[in-house]
């Protein structure tokens, strides 16, 4: 009986400690690296953008791919939900920014002026735009009610990066020089520009309040930024390579970010200290944190689509 007892306190202890380094469930169905993945705002779905120039939908409940939108020419380099769920943007290599509807798969706007590939899309929060950055070094603001370009955005760089605040009125993108260009939404002013990074930078997000911004970049770095002096607040040292993607929590208190050094690490904001790593064993090039802060959706050069169930204290 102490055996039996001792092997289910062993196997128990395995599982928990085995469950916080490496993901709870992989969906399979892209013949190409994942380059973007994001939670819908209930957190019942994930959608993914490929290099097999498709966007996928999935249940995160069944693991069912619930859609396969094959309406792209080219890569698929950055997918975004609505803030209503009900609406996917995707931004491609074709060139081509397309909204689609969620329920029934069909494409609603087709968004077209880029000369170059885009590499990243954004919904305002408040639902009225869509932002796209593209290798032809600009930023296009897109009115979705009108179908038209609100604003063009010189940027002097490839924007790899953009991120609204939680009230739409700002737009953060990344810029020539290794900064971070804070544009007035959607006048197009050019707030300020943010300098830490010493090299290109790949990801942006704010926090829930508006009051803070991550940056990750080629430089091995992430940085957090105080919206309300424009400086850095924190640095957060640890990957070895390259950060494409970081992300907040829905506290505040966890960031996770992901890196060409193969490995997922979610970091403590108070400490900056990293207080898990998954080592995913080949480049990682999207993460997202759930809405609920419970788990982490990441994607990248292995094809799959990968949840990580954080322990509770995460949240």
């Amino acid at each position: 009986m102490k055996n039996i007892s001792f092997f289910l306190f062993t196997l128990f202890i395995y599982i928990s400690v085995y469950s916080q380094t490496h993901p709870t469930k992989i969906f399979e169905g892209h013949s190409w690296p994942v380059n973007s993945v994001a939670y819908s705002p209930d957190g019942k779905y994930v959608v993914s953008g490929s290099s097999d120039n498709t966007v996928k939908l999935w249940n995160i409940k069944n693991g069912a791919m619930e859609k396969n939108y094959n309406d792209h020419r080219y890569y698929v380099s950055s997918v975004d939900f609505s803030p209503n769920g009900k609406y996917i943007v995707s931004g491609s290599w074709d060139k081509t920014v397309k909204i689609r509807d969620k329920k029934n798969g069909k494409v609603v706007r087709t968004f077209k002026g880029h000369s170059e590939k885009i590499v990243a899309v954004k919904f305002s929060p408040d639902g009225k735009y869509i932002a796209s950055g593209s290798q032809d070094k600009t930023i296009r603001i897109w009115d979705i009610k009108s179908g038209r370009i609100k604003k063009t955005l010189k940027a002097g760089i490839c924007v790899y990066g953009i991120a609204f605040s939680p009230d739409s009125k700002i737009l953060a993108a990344t810029n020539d020089n290794n900064t971070i260009a804070l544009w007035s939404v959607p006048s197009g002013k050019l707030i300020k520009k943010l300098k830490g990074h010493k090299n290109w930078i790949g990801s942006l997000c704010f926090d829930k309040s508006g009051d803070f911004l991550l940056s990750g970049s080629e430089d091995n770095t992430i940085i957090m930024w105080n919206m309300n002096n424009y400086t850095p607040e924190k640095y957060f040292i640890g990957h070895s390579s390259s950060v494409p993607s970081v992300s907040f929590s829905l506290s505040g208190k966890y960031i996770v970010s992901g890196s060409l050094d193969n490995t997922v690490k979610i970091w403590s904001v108070e400490s900056t200290k990293p207080l898990l790593t998954l080592n995913n064993g080949v480049f990682v090039y999207s993460v997202c944190f759930s809405p609920d802060g419970k788990s982490v959706v990441f994607g990248g050069l292995d094809k799959k689509v990968k949840i990580w169930r954080l322990p509770a204290s995460y949240k």
